[in-house]
Parts: C-alpha cells; structure tokens; sequence
C-alpha cells in the first residue's frame, strides 16, 4: 500500500490497523510520550505506510492538538486535516525513493531511483529545524527505511540523536532487518500482526475489488501487492494467457510471447516466475501456490518435464527480475523464454 494511493488514502483504515491505532492513540499522555523517534515494522506487508500517515493525521490535527481532545483519530474537518486530505501539508514530509513518488518525471535516459539518496535528506534539513507552519508538529515519514543508504542513514542518524522539538520521524520498513543497525537502534518500534485471512478479503471487497481471493493468492497473502496488481490494467490480460503454459511442448511460443510482451517484460517475469514456482511445488507433490486452481492440471504437466531444467529455468527467471527494466525488446525477450519453457518439455522427466 503506497503513502502515495489517493484511492486507498480516501478509505477507513482496514480493521486491523484501526485497532491498532486506536491502542497507540488512547495510550497514556498521547502524544507527549510519543518518541519523537518511531519505526513501524510490517514483516506482513499489511499497511504500514497507511498506518504511518494516519499516525500523521493524528500528530497534525488542529483540533487534537488545541482542544487536548479525548484520545482518537484526526478530526477531518480542521484546516490541517483538509490540509493532509488534498496531501499538502507544509509540515508533513516524506523522505521515499524516487519510484514512489506520484508524479515523478525522471531525467531523460534516466530511471526513477529506487533508493533514497543523501541530496533528498539535504533538501528536507532545513525545514526539520524551521518553525511549524501551522503552528503545531512536524512530521517527516521515512518509507521504506531499508531504502536509505549509508551515506543518507548515516547523516540521519545525527538528527535523530538530538531531534528538533515538535518534530517526529516515523521510519516504516517491511524489512525492518535490512534497516542499518544505527538506526534501528534510536527508534522506538511498533510491530504490526497479519490479519486474518478473511480479515484481509472483507478489506479487499470493500476496495471495491473483484475476485479478491484470486487476487490475494496471486499476491501470496499480501493485501498491498493484491491491491496494486488488480489495479494495473495489464495484469488481468497476462494472466487469462497463463493458461496456455499448460500446452507444454505444444506451447505456441511465438504467437504467446506476442501477447505477452503487450503487458511488459518486467510483469511478464514475475508471472513466469509465479509459474514456474508452483510447477516446482507440484512436482514435489504440494499443491500450487499462486495458481491454486491448475494444480490438477500442472500434476499432469509436470510428469513430461526435466524438474533439473525447470528449476534451472526458474533460477534465470529470477536473475532476469533483476534486469527487467533494461531497455531490451520485451517481444524478442518473451520469445527467449517462452522457447526456454517449451524446450523443458522436450527431454525425460527425472524424478
């Protein structure tokens, strides 16, 4: 889920990040003993980002704030809250990699970074110490944290050692381990639980999602990439051709990887990728993980394939993941590895 969503922004919180913004925001002295220093750990991948920005919401909002209100989320109708709804709050700054940020335009030839770089943290220094615009806090979300290198990590850490007052940083990471230790160590750090499995479909359905158990199974149980993926218009295309895969030696590569190519070389890999993981699972008796419904007829397939070959072949796709922004022809390349696919067929299939 994307700090940069408007759809999703404009929705309640899914249940289980309400409940648990409910438990930060009736905590004792909220927010005074707030640390000024947060991280927000999601090993699940169930909407840190989201629950970063309505922790913001809370921290900004003028009635909150001038009133002491009772404990509970932003008001939504203050001048700050209309404010943080059109997403232009002098003082709520985002430090996130280029590749995130709505809007973005790269310079010609060059690719949006994917990494948050030392110039983005110098640009945003002065105004961590500046006055309050609206005469209250200030808050700067950090997303994904693992995503700051060495150099911006380390120029950070010296701000959040002594951080200015009424300023809050909230680091948020999925992969709160890949964060530089320095850093870990001066945040105070809130985990979020996965929900439930039905938790997550009701949330999906009220996205006004359709088929969001086919999507969450895609997505491998991860609410955010289920979101996105039945948002791209290209994925729905790709996966009614992945199907097609089940012809085996029979496979029209050519005429397939046509089709394909339409939908980008980097979706593309990921849907091989899915593919090739489930006929390696199935292959060792499991049932298929993303592709729950052809595990009758992967059994079938994959007793004509060269398993040594295909986990070869799924090892390249994976290189390849790494690649699949580089301006090749996404045709010729889909021809590649659709031949790939079609030759595993062609040999024994070794137990």
């Amino acid at each position: 889920m994307s700090l940069f969503d408007p759809v999703l922004n404009a929705h309640p919180l899914p249940s289980w990040l309400e409940f648990r913004l409910q438990a930060t925001l009736s905590a004792p002295h909220f927010p005074t003993q707030l640390s000024q220093t947060s991280a927000i750990n999601d090993p699940h991948s169930t909407g840190a980002s989201l629950y970063a920005l309505a922790l913001a919401h809370a921290l900004l909002c003028a009635q909150l704030r001038e009133a002491n209100a009772p404990h509970g989320k932003a008001c939504g109708v203050c001048a700050s809250c209309a404010l943080l709804k059109a997403g232009n709050h002098p003082d709520l700054m985002y430090l996130v990699p280029e590749a995130l940020q709505a809007g973005f335009v790269p310079e010609k030839d060059k690719k949006p970074s994917k990494t948050i770089k030392a110039e983005q943290l110098r640009a945003l220094e002065n105004n961590f110490v500046l006055s309050s615009q609206r005469g209250g806090r200030k808050v700067v979300i950090i997303y994904p944290a693992q995503t700051l290198g060495a150099v911006p990590a380390n120029a950070l850490l010296k701000t959040l050692e002594e951080p200015p007052i009424n300023t809050f940083f909230i680091l948020v990471s999925e992969q709160w381990s890949q964060v530089m230790p320095t850093l870990r160590s001066r945040c105070v750090v809130q985990t979020l639980t996965a929900p439930s499995h039905t938790d997550k479909i009701v949330w999906l359905e009220s996205q006004q999602i359709a088929h969001p158990k086919r999507w969450l199974e895609l997505a491998d149980g991860r609410v955010d990439h289920a979101v996105a993926m039945s948002r791209d218009p290209l994925w729905m295309p790709l996966l009614k051709l992945m199907p097609y895969l089940l012809q085996g030696a029979q496979t029209d590569a050519i005429g397939l990887a046509n089709d394909m190519s339409k939908a980008e070389l980097k979706r593309v890999i990921e849907a091989l990728s899915l593919w090739m993981t489930d006929l390696l699972a199935v292959g060792q008796g499991a049932a298929a993980r993303f592709f729950g419904a052809q595990t009758p007829s992967m059994a079938q397939l994959v007793t004509r394939m060269d398993m040594m070959r295909t986990a070869l072949f799924a090892a390249q796709l994976a290189q390849l993941a790494k690649l699949s922004e580089h301006p090749l022809s996404a045709r010729t390349q889909c021809e590649a590895l659709l031949l790939e696919y079609q030759s595993l067929f062609d040999a024994p299939h070794t137990h």
